[in-house]
């Protein structure tokens, strides 16, 4: 039996499988979360999923630019962009009040505290703008606003990745090193800045866009001795990571070392060790990778279905962490809890992307077989 016909379901694959550990890590304390990508590399789901996410919007919305032209190219980017933001706030909604409710059930106000919901409750009329111009932006929902900021990019960017893409690689990386630099950044609301820096994030979605569509590119650095020094890389990240996640080996260097390590690895502002160590993961990725029709690929069908409706399950996603976030709190993070919230978690994501895949599949359906209007 071959593989999944006609759509490349790799990429869906990898973007279910970034769901799933975005759902493993965002637990707070579900053991899992020691076996996802980031215990093994300073990089982790996140930027999997902002790769993936640049790399099919390129693949989509470059297809529709050259057939339909630039102004239907942007106009369907932009009706994306909306699609994003409507889902933004319907999730802030939906989050807001299942913290709330399940801070009351517990008897514990400080979990409002901790998903930084504390200033909405104090002082709603002034962080009601914030949530609309998406400056206030609690734990864990901060990369939908960044995939909205990256979508605004690819407006300006498209034609340059179409045409020329070193120099659209160039440019994203010029920004990137600017932004780190100087620690250039969004603000929030209040205070603070984006957790995930949309100037620095951006290089992570750019090079996905031009490696989905100049496959040609990812071909010409597949040379031997371009490979061993990823693997390199990331051997080497391996023991260095143990120490930013778990303080292993810290009497093996001066203090130093490690605050050095410590800044190159910086989340927010994707610092060049971190951007490094994923660029060198994607590129031994692709030399791993299966064909596009390899029978083995039958065993992810359900990462496959995730992935292909990923929207509507990451929000779910967040929901569900939340959810198991407080049953651990409640009942402890025993083996039987420990199984309980991951299994029930992942049959709920996947549940909801057969969902809409019937549904999907129902209403086209029911549109091919409404009969054509009649001329008046």
């Amino acid at each position: 039996m071959t593989a999944f016909a006609g759509r490349d379901h790799r990429l869906d694959i990898a973007r279910g499988l970034a769901l799933a550990m975005i759902f493993v890590d965002h637990v707070t304390g579900n053991w899992l979360a020691n076996v996802t990508l980031q215990n093994f590399g300073f990089s982790d789901a996140a930027e999997l999923f902002v790769f993936i996410s640049g790399f099919a919007a390129a693949r989509v919305y470059a297809n529709i630019w050259r057939k339909e032209g630039a102004v239907i190219g942007i106009g369907q980017i932009v009706r994306r962009i909306r699609t994003l933001y409507f889902s933004h706030l319907v999730l802030f909604v939906l989050f807001a009040a299942l913290v709330t409710v399940l801070a009351k059930h517990m008897s514990k106000p400080v979990f409002i505290e901790a998903m930084n919901l504390h200033r909405l409750i104090q002082v709603t009329e002034e962080m009601l703008p914030a949530i609309l111009t998406l400056q206030f932006q609690p734990t864990h929902l901060g990369i939908l606003p960044l995939y909205i900021a990256l979508m605004t990019w690819l407006i300006v960017m498209l034609p340059l990745i179409r045409s020329r893409p070193y120099v659209a690689v160039a440019l994203s990386l010029a920004i990137w090193l600017v932004a780190g630099v100087f620690r250039i950044n969004l603000p929030l609301h209040l205070g603070g800045q984006w957790y995930f820096n949309p100037f620095s994030w951006q290089a992570i979605f750019i090079v996905g866009a031009v490696a989905g569509l100049h496959q040609e590119l990812v071909e010409k650095l597949k040379k031997p001795w371009i490979i061993g020094l990823a693997v390199l890389l990331l051997v080497v990240c391996f023991p260095l990571n143990l120490y930013t996640k778990f303080g292993f080996f810290a009497d093996l260097a001066p203090q130093r070392f490690w605050d050095i390590i410590q800044m190159l690895t910086f989340k927010s502002y994707e610092a060049p060790l971190r951007l490094a160590h994923f660029l060198a993961l994607m590129l031994v990725a692709s030399v791993l990778m299966p064909r596009r029709d390899h029978p083995a690929l039958e065993a992810f069908k359900p990462l496959a279905l995730m992935g292909k409706h990923s929207l509507n399950v990451f929000c779910f996603g967040i929901l569900l962490a939340i959810l198991g976030t407080a049953a651990m709190e409640v009942y402890g993070t025993g083996w039987a809890m420990q199984v309980a919230a991951n299994l029930l978690g992942f049959a709920a994501m996947l549940g909801l992307a057969a969902w809409c895949e019937w549904w999907k599949k129902n209403i086209s359906r029911r549109k091919r077989e409404l009969p054509a209007p009649k001329p008046v």
